[in-house]
């Protein structure tokens, strides 16, 4: 898993490019749902790290 840091550091840009990931969006959105106890940036965090993960494995 990578470090808070460099997820932050993702999430920062994502937000400042915009990007419209809609699979990242229902990802979010289902976690929520599923967790309502759970902090919204967390489950944002843990989403992004996830889509992160899939990104690196296609690459590799």
């Amino acid at each position: 898993m990578l470090p808070d840091e460099v997820i932050a550091l993702i999430k920062d840009e994502l937000t400042l490019r915009e990007m419209q990931d809609t699979e990242l969006k229902l990802m979010v959105e289902l976690m929520d749902s599923r967790n309502e106890s759970a902090n919204h940036e967390n489950v944002i965090t843990i989403a992004l790290a996830k889509k992160i993960e899939e990104l690196e494995g296609i690459q590799s």
